[in-house]
């Protein structure tokens, strides 16, 4: 359950990429006591037993085995002395003959990155990672077949950037640079010394592609590849030369296109335009365009907000707002991004409500001193960022003070009942889901 939904590993087993051995992480559960919940469903309430590991208590144990798959022989990867850890990746070497593990401490303040070679079964540690918070896992990873070497991304500059670091655990080069993050790896070009990446460099409301040179890099200057303003999601084919563009953005619908390492587009796949025959086209005509902003806090912290209008907006009268929050570590709201949320925002809007979203510190995206605040402080700075806000909305004649209302789902419930609590008379009405 942790794997899956904390640290985004759905799999337990990895095929080499001969296809003769999976590796495999057997988790044991028993060192955990039961413990009972209730599932609400729409008919009856059921009671269900989980082993749950709550913080200070027994966690899960794990083996990392590796099977043949002609002899079905399985051979045990150590995993050091320490049994309280997590398994949070596993990969192989373009040549199957080792097998890379990432070993992280229950306190998720250290991470090392281990080698182990499957045919002299030595085992050897590529690098660590330390934070004085926390490590944000990542899928940055990648073997360069041509080079004795490989592609790792690190928060140890204070935002995520990519480095060249050699099979000695030492780093070679810096591939990027500069006080903006790398979001992922997208791909990597051996034949012609280029790798790809995704980042929010000019803003963070937006997701774009880069391009930096693997051998001759100068790393803070990046060739930005994506022209349209936006979020771009990206899947590169393994040569490198070929990527799958997810866009969107608040005015448009998701799209699906094929491009060359370019940036050209070679082909659509969904251009999902929004036409008479599409599912929204009932709802264009009332759709409301996103502002996008940024405000300083009493100590000068520069945050970033969204905020959609009513339909028939007149700046001479006064409406009231709904805040919509999350504010947890691993989501942003103000973004350029067509989703579910920016729909509930277009929804309240035809409403004659104001939504404004603003991305507090605490969360991923804008490097580790905004987001390290909430270490072992959930709840505080959060809320105080949101506030702020609320202060620069009290600001804008067009709002009225004493109509304002907060939504959040998940952690976002969490943040409403917290900004309720501390600051009673700010809010005329909160509501918190899940």
């Amino acid at each position: 359950f942790i794997a899956q939904e904390e640290m985004g590993r759905d799999t337990g087993y990895w095929w080499s990429p001969d296809g003769r051995r999976i590796a495999f992480l057997e988790v044991d559960e028993a060192p955990i006591a039961p413990s009972l919940r209730y599932e609400v469903r729409g008919n009856a309430i059921e009671l269900i037993e989980q082993r749950y590991p709550y913080a200070g208590m027994p966690n899960v144990t794990y083996r990392l085995g590796v099977v043949e798959i002609e002899s079905g022989e399985i051979r045990w990867i150590p995993l050091g002395d320490e049994p309280d850890i997590y398994i949070p990746r596993v990969a192989w070497a373009p040549d199957s003959s080792t097998l890379v593990f990432q070993r992280q401490s229950r306190d998720q303040q250290t991470l090392a990155l281990i080698a182990h070679d499957l045919a002299g079964n030595r085992q050897r540690t590529l690098l660590t990672e330390t934070s004085d918070t926390w490590i944000n896992l990542h899928d940055d990873l990648h073997f360069l077949e041509q080079m004795d070497a490989f592609i790792w991304s690190s928060e140890r500059s204070g935002y995520r950037h990519l480095y060249l670091v050699g099979m000695d655990g030492e780093i070679v080069r810096s591939l990027t640079a500069g006080d903006w993050p790398v979001a992922a790896l997208s791909g990597v070009d051996e034949d012609l010394g280029l790798v790809y990446f995704t980042a929010s460099v000019e803003t963070p409301t937006e997701m774009q592609l880069y391009r930096q040179s693997l051998v001759t890099a100068t790393p803070e200057a990046v060739q930005k590849i994506s022209r349209r303003t936006g979020w771009h999601q990206i899947s590169f084919d393994g040569t490198g030369r070929k990527y799958l563009d997810l866009y969107s953005s608040t005015e448009q619908p998701p799209q699906l296109s094929l491009h060359s390492a370019d940036g050209d587009r070679i082909a659509w796949l969904v251009e999902n335009r929004v036409d008479a025959d599409h599912p929204y086209a009932p709802f264009r005509a009332d759709h409301r365009p996103t502002e996008f902003g940024a405000l300083r806090t009493a100590d000068s912290q520069l945050l970033h907000y969204r905020l959609v209008a009513p339909a028939d907006f007149d700046a001479a009268r006064r409406y009231p707002v709904l805040v919509h929050v999350y504010g947890g570590p691993t989501s942003r709201m103000a973004l350029n991004q067509w989703g579910r949320r920016h729909l509930i925002d277009q929804y309240m809007a035809r409403q004659g409500y104001i939504v404004f979203s603003i991305d507090n510190r605490g969360i991923e995206g804008q490097g580790v001193a905004f987001q390290a605040p909430a270490w072992l402080n959930l709840g505080r700075v959060e809320v105080e960022d949101q506030i702020a806000g609320i202060e620069y909305l009290k600001t804008l004649d067009f709002v009225d003070p004493e109509r304002i209302g907060a939504f959040g789902w998940s952690y976002g419930g969490y943040m409403t009942l917290m900004m309720l609590k501390q600051h009673p008379g700010v809010f005329a009405a909160g509501v918190a889901v899940a």
